[in-house]
């Protein structure tokens, strides 16, 4: 591989670089072809949701350096080096039609550490949440790393502290270096949003040590050029989806022989699914993670999984 690969841009708009676009029209068209066709399992889901909200309690930081924390979705609190990240933070309910929350979020936004770096993947309502970033902005300055376009979903006063990004560039601050690489996605919450925005992953440096944080993305050749580039992968957060649908699959995420091969590729010391138990998505809280062992259990090459419960950390140092 001679080229890096990069986001293809045509009348304001990113496209992934073979040029495939995801029409918004096509999530609408399954979500409400799910609803009529397992009603009774969307409303089991909804109350579901509610129950375990009100019965959830708060957590608590682990207050020590080199760890994640996984706080649900794709949110992670990782100390790494001097620099403290949060990614993709989403601490409140998400408008309609998102489905709701399965749990309460662990931690308030005042109760976490001082915050200096929060890295976006994309503009997806359960990635950049606008009342998330106000207030994380509000109580901790910090900085903000985004993909190309993404600022303009800020209000104006808040763009001071925000950095854009083209894939395969970076942003140092201390001893830490954070690089957005590619991911085979798409962005908007809107009909006049969508790909207005890029999309893509990070990777986090710290010396030797290399984290990656895969965002939003299915599987497609990107990985294999991260994996180029970044030949020793520490640990990757890596998400996945139980879909079974052929073109979701292909245009938004990882699903299980997608994850699989992501993580064949990539090769890291250690994985940590993401994407699973935070949101209903008209399914048991558990059964995503469920299906995931199930699946990695029947394969040849065993992974080194390491599932993450709802508040729970992961000592970088220790492995």
């Amino acid at each position: 591989m001679e080229a890096w690969i990069t986001p293809y841009y045509e009348n304001g708009r990113f496209y992934n670089w073979d040029k495939q676009h995801y029409h918004y029209l096509n999530m609408i068209k399954m979500g409400v072809g799910y609803c009529i066709r397992h009603p009774l399992q969307v409303v089991k889901a909804y109350r579901r949701s509610i129950l375990q909200y009100e019965q959830e309690s708060q957590g608590t930081f682990y207050n020590e350096a080199f760890t994640i924390q996984w706080l649900g979705h794709a949110t992670f609190l990782i100390k790494i080096g001097s620099v403290t990240i949060l990614t993709d933070p989403v601490f409140y309910e998400l408008p309609f039609p998102f489905p709701k929350r399965l749990f309460a979020p662990l931690l308030s936004i005042s109760q976490l550490p001082k915050i200096d770096v929060v890295l976006i993947s994309h503009y997806h309502l359960d990635h950049f949440d606008t009342q998330t970033l106000h207030d994380l902005l509000v109580q901790y300055n910090p900085i903000f790393l985004m993909p190309l376009g993404c600022r303009q979903y800020l209000p104006d006063w808040m763009n001071y502290l925000v950095y854009e990004k083209n894939w395969w560039q970076d942003f140092t601050i201390f001893d830490v270096t954070c690089s957005l690489l590619p991911a085979y996605h798409w962005s908007g919450n809107s009909r006049q949003t969508i790909n207005k925005s890029l999309w893509g992953s990070w990777m986090i440096s710290y010396q030797d040590y290399y984290l990656y944080f895969a965002g939003d993305t299915a599987y497609n050749i990107h990985f294999d050029y991260i994996a180029q580039k970044f030949p020793s992968i520490d640990v990757a957060l890596l998400p996945f989806h139980t879909a079974t649908n052929q073109e979701y699959k292909q245009m938004l995420h990882l699903d299980l022989q997608g994850f699989y091969h992501a993580s064949q590729v990539l090769n890291p010391k250690k994985i940590i699914p993401m994407h699973w138990g935070t949101f209903s998505l008209y399914q048991d809280r558990y059964r995503a993670k469920n299906v995931l062992q199930d699946f990695l259990q029947n394969q040849l090459v065993t992974l080194p999984v390491c599932f993450l419960q709802e508040g729970q950390w992961y000592d970088i140092k220790k492995g």
